[in-house]
């Protein structure tokens, strides 16, 4: 089960955003990993996000005036994880 990004977006001031995540049908977890580039292509950054009771698929959005990133959980709840 290969990892590899399966969503993603932009910031305003041209940073790149990708949801990293395995199959979730076939290997369901409870961690999603946001990588962050630069303009130029560069990984600066990672982002590892855990939740105890409930599986992360990998869908999200990011609020980036409040630093914040909302994750919709494998029940279509919304988590929200500052950055």
């Amino acid at each position: 089960h290969l990892g590899a990004y399966a969503s993603g977006l932009s910031s305003p001031n041209g940073r790149l955003y990708l949801g990293v995540g395995k199959n979730y049908f076939l290997d369901p977890n409870n961690r999603l990993w946001i990588h962050e580039f630069s303009k130029a292509g560069k990984l600066s950054r990672r982002y590892k996000l855990e939740s105890e009771e409930q599986n992360l698929p990998v869908i999200f959005d990011m609020d980036f005036s409040k630093r914040r990133i909302f994750v919709v959980t494998e029940n279509a709840e919304i988590r929200v994880y500052p950055f």
